[in-house]
């Protein structure tokens, strides 16, 4: 079901007056740190059953042994004992904090690191963290992360996936058939539905800062200009995105036919995610240009 526009809009604009933005992820919101030192539940199944309990959130988790993450060779030779797992909040629950599409964590186990990816309401923006020592009795610290260095694949700032069939992870059956029944407490199947609400929950991601900063304008214009010149003078030449989606491979085909592991997860051209990848256009000016910005509002804004 779609919103009124109109009242929408009056609603948006009352929302941010009276609620001002919390200066922190939603991570740190969840998981506050003393002295740069958090202190999460370990295994990650334990955190994955904490999230869970104390939000209400519906969590997608992933099994990916042979991927194109910076941290692809760590678990080097037993890369299907020791896959990277992938999270992603899919939908909201009932703690007061937003949490859908807005909170990522990679985990691999050889490295005994969380990568975390997770939005700042404040900022309008995704944040890359990564907590370091998460073992069992490790004294677990935030380290620093050169943002940088991420957004060379994370190219519109936000999670990045595979695009379907996901033949990296256990939406392949060939894969899942190779990994353990259960890694650190968590139970690896053969999982199409969910990693396909997995990759969309990364798609919807990567348009909320988009969102945020349409969301901006509608707050901030003078109450006398019209809301499609707010916009329009705002964002001249739109709002665009890079497609968060990297072409799907499927290595462990070519570890069957014989391929080191460690060449099999070598990439080039498209299939490298620090490849450049097209634009996406998510709002222009025109005619519409007011209802499609709340309509991508209303989009990144639901539960």
């Amino acid at each position: 079901m779609r919103l009124s526009r109109a009242p929408g809009l009056a609603a948006l604009t009352l929302a941010l007056a009276v609620n001002p933005a919390i200066a922190a992820t939603v991570f740190d919101q969840l998981y506050p740190a003393g002295n740069g030192e958090p202190s999460l539940p370990y295994p990650i199944s334990a955190l994955v059953d904490d999230l869970a309990s104390r939000t209400g959130a519906r969590l997608q988790t992933g099994f990916i042994p042979l991927g194109r993450s910076l941290q692809r060779f760590a678990a080097d030779p037993d890369y299907f004992t020791s896959p990277r797992i992938v999270l992603a909040v899919s939908r909201d629950g009932k703690a007061g904090i937003r949490l859908r599409d807005r909170l990522f964590i990679g985990y691999q186990p050889a490295v005994a690191a969380l990568e975390i990816i997770a939005f700042d309401e404040a900022a309008g923006e995704f944040r890359f963290l990564q907590v370091e020592n998460y073992r069992d009795g490790g004294q677990q610290s935030f380290t620093a992360i050169d943002e940088a260095t991420c957004h060379a694949c994370h190219q519109s700032r936000g999670p990045i996936f595979s695009a379907a069939p996901w033949d990296e992870s256990n939406a392949n059956p060939r894969v899942a058939a190779r990994l353990p029944g259960k890694v650190e407490g968590l139970v690896i199947r053969q999982d199409f539905d969910g990693i396909d609400q997995f990759a969309r929950s990364v798609q919807r991601a990567n348009r909320i800062a988009a969102a945020s900063r349409l969301k901006h304008v509608a707050a901030s214009k003078p109450s006398s200009q019209p809301m499609i010149d707010a916009l329009t003078a705002a964002f001249p030449d739109g709002l665009s995105i890079t497609d968060p989606k990297i072409p799907n491979r499927d290595p462990a085909s070519l570890v069957e036919a014989g391929m080191a592991p460690m060449d099999a997860m070598e990439t080039k051209g498209a299939f490298d995610p620090e490849t450049p990848r097209r634009s996406i256009p998510v709002w222009k000016s025109g005619l519409t240009a007011e209802a499609d910005a709340m309509q991508l509002i209303e989009e990144a804004d639901s539960p």
